[in-house]
């Protein structure tokens, strides 16, 4: 072998025994992230659930001053409350309720061989 052959050797047998040294470390913080992740799917799912409860009780507050005045403002604007109040509760539904959400969470090595064969596929 001719000498940079051998320098390109030695260079990648440095940097293999680094990565053998960090990746452990590396694997844990990329365990981490997964799972903070997750969790953040489901504090999204639980913010957009309190919303939906909060414009549900705008929008049965604004139905019952239809019901006694008849102005169409207070329909108009329950009906958006309501609409409003689907959405949150569809977001929720959504990352309350995949799967994948909480495998994540509970088996994050399983999540990234899933995420790693999404790519491979694609």
């Amino acid at each position: 072998m001719n000498e940079l052959t051998q320098h390109v050797i030695e260079i990648f047998t440095r940097i293999e025994a680094g990565i053998i040294e960090v990746a452990p470390d590396a694997l844990q913080i990329v365990l981490s992230v997964v799972r903070i992740e997750g969790v953040s799917a489901i504090v999204v799912g639980l913010v957009a659930l309190l919303i939906s409860f909060f414009f549900m009780r705008l929008a049965n507050h604004h139905f019952r001053k239809y019901k006694e005045s008849y102005e169409a403002g207070d329909q108009l604007a329950g009906l958006l409350f309501t609409f409003l109040s689907s959405v949150g509760g569809l977001t929720f539904i959504l990352t309350f309720f995949n799967v994948w959400t909480w495998v994540k969470i509970f088996s994050p090595e399983l999540s990234i061989a899933r995420d790693i064969i999404a790519a491979v596929i694609k």
